[in-house]
């Protein structure tokens, strides 16, 4: 990939990052200065003693991308093991970078199925979310969306073909590439038992750890192999017995671009190559998951060798019949380089953009403290229509929110009611404190906040969480200035059902174009928002005046946690409404159990009446309602008979 980029002018450089236990802390780093060359790119080494402190890591980090003039950091998702290491330089890369880039290669990143109820994960996940991400494959992006909702581009797996193609072939071994447990090594082991005739070749891969030492005649072992070149001279058929679910298949497209052919699971992206050109398996059914060494019965074991060999045989047979598959998949990759291209060619011209607006920002900050001459303006998010900055120099952090409105009038009253309520509570310490705003409201610059979100809340975060909130909820000072607010009369608010018939009328509208062809489930979705209408108008509503600051959009997105104390982010929603609002959202954003439930209102310290709980389980309902359609509508995996099953359960529970 970097060799690609270097061909249109991008400077590139690698840093090799270690973990070592024989540093000190003195010298807890070890920045080696004088690179090797790969291609056209310097690798640079950089040493960590595993004990070091995050401090010292930022400044090492802050001095490589000055150093360097670093626009764009391209950093690898870790794969069987998440070490503190890995959020750490993702987080100060993030922080201190123009642009950041994390390249997810397999299913082994930092998932929830994988390694649940890990804080560690769930602070990785959140700023991978604020990142771009490229993955392999449409799959991988689906899986990845779906389960821990961060967005990628999809980019094939990029290599030299010019490194891998070869000409006349010795046709003499059946080769598997990186003989570990993962890719199955068992399986290749029992076919080269079996096959005492054929020769067999494992090339150990270049992150192996251990070598692998061969207890069989006819199976050799190569080093890792740095000309690609002489593998595929010398294989005849290539294995890929493994079980895991795979990236791109690197080596198997390698060695159909070379006209070998190839014997694999079907399995993940594997099976999309096509089974017009691979001898595709079925994977065992009763396979004991271990991501460090899966295990399969010895019944099992040998009969999928069973299954290889006799593909081996019937490729024998067929010799002279087999498919031409190299021309098809140069073709491929050809396709892949004009993806990658394209992709890098859109980040330069934002990197581009980025340095318009840097120069715009800049002459905002020229009255302020910070140190224009190592000011970075670095783009963390585009919200809608807004673009969120983050703006750094060697001792302070802003962010800096460019509202971006299709006319003059248009949304400006919703940044000023976020600057409005931000001043109000500025001394309850809960939300970002307001520095300035310029360009009649185009720039927003609040105080960075250095935080962590979760998907997932420990009894010490609900607590926290409980607390934050009763305090915005119980603030005494504010005294309601209704010309703050988007609605200035204040009797409108005298009967809160009519604004919750409003709210909800919106939102069924949306579900009805969502799913307007879809007759049985837009019928169940009125059943749905009749019922929950008719629980609506049953409470007793008026003359109720117990309204407070409610912040009306607590997604997780907008909670934010601060040395585990709970901050509020996003106020443009925010107006005054019944604490029932806010409350009910945070029990359906993360899907609380009535302990958790009871143990948020217990340090909540509001002694509710029959009429609060009420609410509080109505409105969770309406919340939870929308969660689900949302979930569906925007779902590659949407399954609508699933969903049709979902809604008849939900309506039932109502």
């Amino acid at each position: 990939m970097l060799k690609e980029l270097s061909k249109d002018s991008y400077e590139t450089f690698i840093f090799s990052v270690a973990h070592k236990s024989n540093l000190t802390p003195k010298d807890a780093f070890h920045f080696n200065d004088k690179p090797t060359l790969y291609w056209n790119t310097k690798i640079y080494e950089l040493d960590i003693w595993e004990n070091y402190e995050v401090e010292s890591l930022r400044k090492i980090i802050i001095k490589i991308i000055y150093d360097f003039d670093l626009d764009l950091i391209l950093l690898e998702s870790p794969s069987v093991e998440l070490r503190r290491f890995d959020l750490d330089f993702l987080k100060l890369a993030v922080e201190n970078s123009s642009r950041t880039i994390i390249m997810i290669q397999d299913e082994l990143f930092p998932d929830y199925t994988l390694w649940r109820d890990t804080d560690l994960v769930w602070e990785y996940i959140s700023h991978m979310r604020n990142i771009s991400a490229i993955c392999p494959t449409l799959k991988h992006r689906n899986l990845i969306y779906k389960s821990i909702w961060v967005k990628s581009e999809v980019i094939n797996n990029i290599f030299d073909i010019d490194s891998i193609s070869v000409g006349p072939k010795k046709w003499e071994y059946i080769t598997l590439i990186n003989p570990i447990p993962l890719k199955w090594i068992k399986i290749f082991e029992e076919v080269a038992k079996s096959m005492p005739d054929e020769k067999f070749l494992a090339i150990e891969g270049w992150r192996q750890e251990k070598s692998y030492v061969s207890n069989f005649d006819n199976l050799q072992v190569w080093d890792f192999v740095q000309d690609q070149k002489l593998i595929y001279e010398n294989t005849k058929i290539l294995l890929v017995p493994s079980l895991i679910k795979e990236g791109w298949p690197r080596v198997i497209v390698e060695a159909l671009c070379n006209n070998i052919p190839v014997i694999a699971h079907d399995i993940w992206w594997i099976s999309d190559v096509g089974n017009w050109c691979i001898s595709l398996l079925p994977r065992p059914k009763d396979l004991l998951w271990s991501v460090v060494d899966p295990y399969l019965s010895q019944e099992d074991l040998l009969c999928q060798a069973n299954l290889f060999i006799e593909e081996i045989n019937k490729i024998k047979r067929n010799a002279s019949n087999l498919a031409d598959t190299k021309e098809v998949f140069h073709s491929i990759h050809n396709r892949s380089l004009l993806q990658l291209k394209a992709f890098f060619s859109w980040v330069k011209n934002d990197l581009f953009e980025n340095r318009l607006k840097f120069l715009e920002i800049k002459d905002i900050l020229s009255d302020s403290s910070m140190e224009n001459d190592a000011l970075q303006v670095r783009l963390l998010a585009k919200w809608n229509r807004n673009n969120i900055f983050l703006i750094s120099d060697w001792k302070q952090k802003y962010v800096c929110r460019e509202n971006i409105f299709n006319s003059k009038s248009e949304n400006i009253d919703i940044v000023k009611n976020e600057k409005n309520i931000l001043e109000t509570i500025s001394e309850l310490d809960m939300s970002p404190k307001i520095i300035c705003q310029k360009n009649e409201w185009k720039y927003l610059l609040i105080d960075y906040l250095d935080w962590n979100q979760f998907d997932m809340l420990s009894t010490e975060l609900i607590i926290s969480l409980a607390i934050s909130l009763g305090k915005l909820h119980d603030y005494k000072a504010f005294q309601f200035p209704w010309q703050y607010f988007w609605i200035e009369d204040k009797e409108e608010y005298d009967n809160t059902t009519i604004l919750l018939e409003h709210y909800w009328a919106a939102k069924q509208i949306l579900i009805k174009l969502w799913y307007a062809e879809e007759h049985n489930i837009l019928l169940l979705m009125e059943m749905i928002c009749e019922k929950l209408k008719n629980h609506i108008k049953s409470l007793n509503w008026k003359n109720d005046n117990n309204y407070v600051i409610c912040h009306w959009d607590l997604k997780k997105e907008n909670i934010v946690f601060c040395f585990w104390v709970a901050k509020f982010i996003d106020w443009e929603a925010s107006h005054p409404d019944i604490r029932e609002v806010d409350i009910a959202k945070i029990f359906s954003t993360f899907n609380f159990t009535p302990a958790k439930e009871t143990l948020f209102l217990d340090n909540y310290w509001y002694s509710g009446t029959g009429i609060f709980f009420k609410r509080l389980r109505l409105f969770r309902k309406i919340f939870e309602f929308y969660e689900l359609a949302l979930k569906h509508r925007y779902s590659y995996w949407a399954d609508e008979s699933s969903f049709e099953n979902e809604l008849l359960s939900f309506y039932e529970k109502i």
